[in-house]
C-alpha cells in the first residue's frame, strides 16, 4: 500500500474521532443547558408563587381602595390551569358599577419568569415586560395605572 493511502485513510479516522468529541460536547452541553433551564424554571414557579403574585395581589387591594369612590373595581381572575410551558396566565378584570367592562390587562409569566403585561383594549398598543426577578411593587402599579388610563379613554369614546 502507497504512503497516500496510509494518510488518506489516517486522515478519515482522525476526523471520525474529531467528529465524535465534538458531537460528544455538544451533547454534554446541551444536557447542562436542560438542567439549568430546569433549576431556573423551578426558582421562577418558586418566587411567582411566593412573592410575585402576592405582590400583584397587594396592588390591585392598594388600587381598589383608590378606585372605590368611582364605584370601580380591577378583580384577579382564575389562573388558567393549562399554560405550560408557561408560569401562569391570569387577568385582571375591570369592573365599574359591579358590571364587567370587558376590558382586561392579561399577565402571562413565561418558563423563566418574564412578565408580559397585555391589555384586552382594542387599539390600546400597551405591552410591558417585567422579570420576577427584579420586579418592584411601584412597577406593577404603573402598569396596572397605565392600564385604567388608557381603559378609561378608550370608554369615552
Amino acid at each position: 500500500m502507497s504512503k497516500n493511502f496510509d494518510d488518506r485513510l489516517n486522515a478519515i479516522v482522525v476526523q471520525k474521532t474529531a467528529n465524535d468529541a465534538a458531537l460528544a460536547a455538544a451533547r454534554t452541553e446541551a444536557k447542562n443547558r436542560a438542567e439549568v433551564d430546569v433549576q431556573k424554571r423551578a426558582l421562577a414557579k418558586q418566587r411567582w408563587a411566593k412573592e410575585t403574585f402576592p405582590l400583584l395581589q397587594a396592588v390591585v387591594q392598594k388600587i381598589n381602595q383608590g378606585m372605590a369612590a368611582a364605584a370601580m373595581e380591577l378583580k384577579i381572575g382564575d389562573a388558567e390551569k393549562s399554560v405550560a410551558p408557561a408560569i401562569a396566565r391570569i387577568s385582571f378584570n375591570l369592573f365599574s358599577d359591579g358590571i364587567d367592562t370587558k376590558k382586561s390587562l392579561m399577565l402571562n409569566v413565561n418558563a423563566f419568569g418574564k412578565m408580559v403585561f397585555m391589555p384586552l383594549i382594542p387599539y390600546s398598543g400597551l405591552s410591558r415586560d417585567a422579570h420576577i426577578d427584579t420586579v418592584r411593587e411601584e412597577e406593577v402599579t404603573d402598569v396596572i395605572l397605565d392600564f385604567l388610563e388608557l381603559a378609561a379613554v378608550k370608554s369615552n369614546k
